[in-house]
């Protein structure tokens, strides 16, 4: 869902007042983009969390300290 609001965000017609209330400021943009680059270092930890079984929690932090 993410992804998506970042590839149609160009199309969105902020000059439209029903629209623009569910639109993001500028300040939230940013944050918006230095989260978006956070959670980015988190997908490999995820995916490799969902693929092994029998992981423990010493594996996970091992995982989580890069």
């Amino acid at each position: 869902m993410v992804e998506r609001y970042v590839k149609l965000k160009p199309f969105l017609d902020t000059a439209d007042d029903d629209s623009a209330v569910y639109m993001l400021s500028p300040l939230e943009e940013e944050r918006f983009h230095e989260v978006l680059e956070e959670i980015k270092d988190f997908e490999p930890v995820s995916k490799k969390l969902q693929e092994e079984s029998g992981i423990t929690l010493a594996d996970v932090r091992a995982l989580l300290i890069v």
